[in-house]
């Protein structure tokens, strides 16, 4: 793609199911690498699987954090923070499993490859319908529609809101 001259988009990301998915091995390697001190307890509550009752229904859970942890928010911020922390975008802002990064559209699109590759890892995946593109400077209607396109290659259900004029 031929990019413009400051051509610029913010790219919005969101994780699908993550809390419930996300590797336990990934969560257990973070806690134990930043979270020495409580790293015991941590592998006491995820090491092995967990039992959810509901009446008389019992479910095992062998993945993913317990919803209501008061510790679910920084472990998975830590188990992740590995992939985030790789991208070169000129914005990178994430607050859980809800991504923002932009700057021009191929470093942005680059490192939404590094983030669907770097999150697969660790049992997580993109919400791809729940994503959206935004073409934040002006340009015209040919390079939108290029921009567009490069996008909804890659993310074939992405949200692309209309410019306001």
């Amino acid at each position: 793609m031929a990019q413009t001259q400051g051509e610029k988009v913010l790219l919005k990301l969101y994780v699908k199911n993550a809390f419930n998915s996300i590797r336990r091995d990934t969560v257990l390697q973070a806690a134990q690498t930043h979270l020495p001190e409580i790293y015991a307890f941590i592998w006491d509550c995820y090491s092995s699987k967990t039992s959810l009752f509901h009446g008389e229904f019992c479910l095992d859970s062998a993945t993913g954090v317990q919803q209501g942890d008061t510790l679910d928010p920084a472990l998975f911020a830590l188990a992740i923070h590995g992939v985030t922390s790789e991208l070169k975008s000129d914005l990178n802002v994430w607050y859980l499993d809800d991504g923002r990064i932009g700057g021009d559209p191929q470093t942005a699109l680059s490192n939404a490859a590094i983030i669907r590759n770097g999150l697969s890892s660790v049992g997580l995946e993109i919400n791809n319908s729940k994503c959206e593109l935004l073409i934040v400077n002006n340009t015209t209607s040919q390079e939108r529609s290029q921009t567009t396109k490069l996008f909804q290659d890659v993310f074939p259900s992405i949200s692309i809101p209309a410019p306001n004029l």
